[in-house]
């Protein structure tokens, strides 16, 4: 008996975090070229379904998105057409066959500021977390460059971001919001080392489970809330 889908919800207007994995574990992107080639048909996808994009991070068997779509058909069809062209291209180019990604994709809505802080920290850490580099910023394939302003952000990925609001409210200029980025990562990393504060970001997590004692921080002159 097939297994039944589990349900999506879709908030319009709210940002989603979206989750994808490759089939039993498998590699999802060999080379550079398979990540520039995945951003460059995300953007496409993007732009012909009215979603906007602010976060990324692309690993070898997973990746993560931070975005928000007009509505559920639009962001189903986004994800579809970006998941289907990229298994074709990983097929052709490397003459393989069979189910690229592990079931469907997942999807979550993010409500309210400060489950917004936490799960932008959340996706541009997961390559600290996966052990593959010890600050964020040293990861090629995430948006974490772009929000701590460090050099050797892809431009393609560049194009493709767009800051969230929980971002924007950090200070009133650039400089200003990546530096409150950059203390808010180190501030998550710490936090890091009691799993517990992560638990809130387990997809199988209810999002009620945020513990009450963590606090985002709070730049002089930001408005978080």
């Amino acid at each position: 008996m097939p297994r039944p889908l589990r349900q999506r919800i879709v908030r319009p207007g709210l940002p989603h975090h979206i989750w994808f994995r490759g089939n039993s574990r498998r590699n999802l992107f060999s080379h550079p070229a398979d990540f520039l080639l995945f951003l460059v048909q995300l953007k496409r996808s993007l732009q012909a379904n009215g979603c906007r994009l602010s976060a990324l991070c692309l690993l070898r068997n997973h990746g993560h998105l931070l975005l928000e779509a007009p509505g559920q058909v639009e962001l189903s069809r986004c994800m579809q057409v970006l998941l289907q062209g990229y298994s074709r291209y990983r097929h052709t180019r490397y003459r393989s066959s069979g189910r690229l990604f592990e079931d469907r994709f997942g999807c979550r809505p993010v409500r309210g500021i400060r489950y917004l802080a936490i799960v932008t920290a959340y996706i541009d850490l997961n390559p600290v977390r996966a052990g593959l580099v010890k600050r964020g910023q040293d990861y090629r394939w995430s948006s974490c460059r772009m929000h701590a302003a460090e050099a050797g952000t892809p431009a393609t990925l560049r194009d493709l971001c767009s800051p969230n609001p929980w971002y924007r409210s950090l200070g009133h200029d650039d400089l200003t919001r990546a530096a409150a980025y950059r203390a808010w990562l180190q501030e998550c990393v710490r936090y890091e080392r009691n799993r517990r504060i992560w638990e809130a970001l387990d997809i199988r997590a209810r999002l009620t489970h945020v513990p009450s004692s963590f606090r985002e921080r709070r730049p002089s002159g930001s408005r978080v809330r």
